[in-house]
């Protein structure tokens, strides 16, 4: 039930090359909705949000003057977001839930859900619909070799879609899980986020979250869920981590000269291999750890 829906609120996005530029931008005046919400500004408090960007983004755009192969590819990754926001998609379907807000710039990307109706009817679609966006995005950035870290938090925010505004202390939790507590590339789940998951009557969240060694909470983006997945999801598991597999291992050679990233792409082969083994596909060779340039500590308890 939850895939139909999903697939058929985003389906339209995933047609690359078709002309949705008419559609990017809604018109404000045609909105009477957002003209309300502008007047009378208040936060919510049942909105989740999740904030991303791109591991080593400033690094890349240096890259990409000299490389037209991965200015394309860095385009086409970024783009890919704003795809899914040209499907038209309504200020009362976003404030009602049915629908996750996407705003975007550059490589900073923020995906907020409206969950008030899940809290009254127990309906999980605006939870898992986040989680479903925040999937497809963060497979697709993989997947063109760029890693993507973030935060997840959930609370207090103000959202219009039409006016393409998105505060509040939710969004600040979600930016300061994502700049101090992911680290590596993975995306962090604040505990007012774990607390809203842990009330779902699926064992969603049990599949969905990872623990890691931290004890931070983080999304498991290398999982393909069965209900997300087109056809087989035992073979979509395996192609996706082979396809995954050579852009992580060309990171670990490009980042052997810089300890501290060379960390960050390290944790994650470690990741990477867990879930390789469990699906029976080829792991990701790390090779010997290099040892902290400041304490000679093979760990990866100093990096910042």
């Amino acid at each position: 039930m939850f895939a139909g829906r999903w697939q058929a609120s985003f389906e339209p996005a995933r047609k690359i090359g078709e002309s949705v530029v008419s559609q990017a931008i809604p018109v404000a005046s045609s909105a009477p909705l957002s003209i309300s919400l502008l007047s009378n500004i208040s936060y919510q408090p049942t909105w989740m949000v999740a904030f991303l960007d791109v591991l080593g983004w400033r690094e890349l755009v240096k890259q990409s003057l000299e490389d037209p192969t991965l200015c394309s590819k860095m385009a086409f990754s970024v783009g890919l977001p704003a795809l899914a926001r040209s499907y038209p998609i309504t200020e009362e379907r976003v404030q009602a839930g049915e629908n996750p807000l996407l705003i975007q710039f550059s490589d900073s990307i923020v995906i907020a859900s409206n969950v008030a109706n899940y809290l009254l009817t127990g309906d999980p679609f605006p939870v898992e619909s986040l989680f479903a966006l925040l999937d497809n995005i963060c497979k697709s950035f993989l997947l063109n070799g760029l890693f993507v870290r973030g935060g997840i938090s959930y609370g207090e925010l103000f959202c219009s879609h039409d006016f393409n505004i998105v505060f509040g202390p939710a969004l600040t939790e979600a930016y300061d899980v994502e700049n101090k507590k992911s680290i590596y590339p993975r995306v962090v789940i604040h505990a007012k986020a774990k607390q809203l998951l842990a009330t779902l009557p699926t064992n969603f969240h049990r599949r969905l979250i990872e623990t890691a060694d931290d004890g931070e909470l983080y999304f498991n983006l290398l999982q393909i869920e069965p209900f997300w997945a087109r056809e087989n999801s035992v073979k979509e598991q395996q192609n996706f981590l082979n396809s995954l597999r050579p852009h992580l291992s060309r990171n670990l050679q490009e980042s052997s000269h810089n300890w501290h990233v060379m960390q960050k792409y390290i944790w994650f082969a470690q990741y990477f291999n867990k879930s390789a083994q469990k699906c029976g596909v080829q792991e990701v060779e790390i090779g010997e750890r290099p040892v902290c340039p400041l304490c000679d500590c093979p760990e990866q308890s100093c990096i910042m």
